[in-house]
């Protein structure tokens, strides 16, 4: 809820205006702040350090966005009960005083309510007058009363502000290095003399004919394969069992005996299956022919004697090696090449600046935190106290709502103005360093050169002339040794070529010897191959033929043995069977006669009672008219 405070409840609210001076401890600038008295409702109030109005620009300029005021609000209560006046030291209710009571030191607005009923505040409580207009009781009270009132929300306010220029000074230091290249062009003249090996290998190509005798000898392995065709007979006796089956039907009559006086006779029929296995044996011969291929194997050997021509060509290489001695003058141009190297370090100093701004969040104060600070009790306070409490909260509001933004400001500013006075100072430096590094490059160079270029002339023209020297010993050695390879590569090709073409004839010679007498052996070999051949396939041929001839017999005196078989079982079993079912037929019949017989009787036996006619359940029974009836 709110705070309650005491007022008159006769005294309509004033305005709540507001003038006052805070002070501000914030970057050295005491600000002050100035609310609008002639528009109560406006909601941005400007804040202006002194000087501000005066032209000054080295104090910051503030500006307040937003701004939200605590309000007091009546409740319509009384704070203290009837008989009772609020004690605006005390800060609690008091009993009204007596006649003769010390009432001057309340204050004028309170005097009113100090005294008891019937007596009025003029320095001391005394009776009233015709003239005081004094009320009595519960108007009284209602009317004077402290009424109470509420202190609702937070004060809170929002703050921009705008600094004056911020100027920093930044120095940096930066390190450069360069290099400078440098050409001269120069002339040194130079005799030199070498001497060089040269290896030089040549290539030849030569042709010889020869001619040679050659004795060789041969053995032959051959392999010969007949087909011949031979015809045998075999006798089978075989054994096998028949099995038959045969079927018979019989008929058979059956009397029953007498039920009270009356016979009964019953046919009927029934059929049996039977079935036997016989053994019987069965001879049969048959004859087939059969064709059968075999394969022999042979081996021969044979001498002979043949001579032949051959022609070669061979080619050699053949390398030889002569070293020369050359001397050579020359003038020889150049240019002179180096590069110097700089180092340098510059410091450089310079300014940055920034007018930085800060924008505060929206800063709030509550009526609590605002009684806390001026030590008014937070159960009571009167009217005044409530202004003052307000007030309070206002200040402290903006007071916190710039400090905020001036901070931002001053950490932006500062920040921002330190970085464009280092981007300057370092821009400085580097440019600074590199120009002297470049200026300390070129000094390096031409000191090299002054240094170091007559000497390197001289020994760069004493190589190239000595490189000339060895290019021409060289050609020299390798023009000698080109004639000594040459003559050498075509001795050694001729004579290649000879033994080449000798050992080709020879070859051919052997190769003539060995295919005559391969061609002779292999002709011993097949001649005793065939002949192994033929007795062999003759052998096979018999003996598939006696297989052909045992399957084929075997198969027909099998085929004879179970129609044999069948024959003899036949009989005996159509006599079993007929047998069988005569027997069954009339044991059936027996059975079946019995019991329609009992049942013909019990029917005639009702019939004969006077009024035994008794109703049956289910249909009567169907008599064959057999004996008694004549057979039918």
């Amino acid at each position: 809820g709110g705070l309650p405070i005491a007022t008159t409840a006769n005294e309509a609210m004033v305005a709540f205006r507001v003038s006052c001076l805070v002070l501000f401890v914030s970057q050295g600038v005491a600000i002050r702040l100035r609310l609008n008295e002639s528009k109560p409702e406006q909601k941005t109030l400007p804040i202006e350090p002194f000087g501000h109005s005066l032209g000054a620009q080295d104090q910051p300029i503030f500006q307040v966005i937003e701004l939200q005021e605590l309000h007091p609000q009546a409740t319509g209560n009384c704070l203290c009960r009837e008989g009772q006046f609020w004690h605006f030291q005390k800060h609690s209710c008091q009993e009204q005083y007596s006649e003769g009571a010390d009432c001057h030191e309340f204050p004028a607005d309170q005097q009113r309510q100090v005294c008891k009923d019937g007596f009025v505040c003029k320095g001391k409580c005394a009776a009233c007058a015709p003239g005081d207009a004094c009320l009595h009781g519960h108007q009284r009270h209602t009317l004077e009363c402290a009424e109470e009132l509420q202190l609702q929300g937070d004060a809170c306010a929002t703050v921009q502000v705008q600094l004056p220029v911020v100027t920093r000074h930044v120095t940096v230091t930066k390190n450069a290095t360069a290099e400078q290249s440098m050409k001269k062009p120069m002339h040194a003249v130079s005799t030199q003399e070498a001497t060089e090996v040269a290896i030089v290998t040549k290539h030849a190509t030569e042709t010889a004919t020869q001619i040679a005798s050659a004795q060789a000898s041969s053995s032959s392995v051959e392999t010969a394969a007949t087909q011949v065709t031979a015809t045998s007979s075999a006798t089978s006796i075989q054994t096998e069992e028949g099995k038959y089956t045969a079927t018979a039907s019989r008929k058979a009559a059956a009397s029953s005996g007498s039920v009270a006086g009356v016979k009964a006779a019953v046919q009927t029929n029934h059929e049996v299956q039977a079935s036997k296995i016989g053994v019987a044996s069965a001879q049969a011969q048959a004859t087939e022919s059969a064709q059968a291929s075999a394969s022999g194997v042979a081996s021969a050997t044979s001498h002979g004697y043949a001579s032949a021509k051959a022609t070669a060509t061979e080619t050699k290489s053949y390398t030889a090696m002569e070293d020369k001695t050359a001397r050579l003058s020359q003038t020889v141009n150049l240019t002179y090449e180096t590069v110097g190297e700089g180092r340098a370090t510059a410091t450089r100093t310079r300014s940055g600046t920034s007018q930085p701004s800060g924008l505060s969040k929206r800063l709030c104060v509550s009526s609590e935190e605002a009684l806390e600070v001026i030590a008014i009790p937070k159960d009571r306070a009167s009217r005044d106290e409530v202004v003052k409490a307000s007030e309070i909260a206002l200040e402290l509001a903006v007071q916190r709502a710039a400090n905020e933004a001036l901070r931002k400001a001053a950490d932006m500013g500062e920040q921002i103005a330190r970085s464009r006075a280092a981007e300057a100072a370092e821009d400085a430096a580097q440019e600074a360093a590199e120009k002297e590094a470049a200026h300390k490059a070129k000094q390096a160079a031409m000191k090299q050169y002054l240094k170091e270029a007559k000497d390197w002339a001289e020994a760069e023209a004493a190589k190239r002339v000595h490189a000339a020297a060895s290019l021409k010993a060289k050609a020299e050695a390798a023009q000698s040794a080109g004639v000594i390879a040459r003559a050498k590569a075509q001795e050694q090709a001729k004579q290649a070529a000879m033994e080449s073409a000798f050992r080709q004839a020879t070859e051919k010679a052997h190769k003539k010897a060995a295919a005559r007498t391969k061609a002779e052996s292999k002709q011993v070999a097949q001649a005793e191959a065939k002949s192994l051949a033929s007795a062999g396939a003759g052998e096979k041929a018999f003996h598939a033929a006696y297989d052909a001839a045992k399957k084929a017999a075997d198969a027909k005196a099998s085929k004879e043995a179970i129609a044999k078989a069948k024959a003899s079982v036949a009989e005996t079993a159509e006599s079993q069977a007929a047998k069988q079912a005569e027997e069954e037929a009339e044991a059936v019949a027996e059975q079946a006669a019995q019991d329609q017989a009992a049942d013909t009787a019990r029917a005639a036996a009702e019939m004969s009672t006077p009024g035994g006619v008794t109703k049956r359940e289910g249909p009567a029974p169907v008599l064959s008219r057999v004996g008694l009836f004549g057979a039918g």
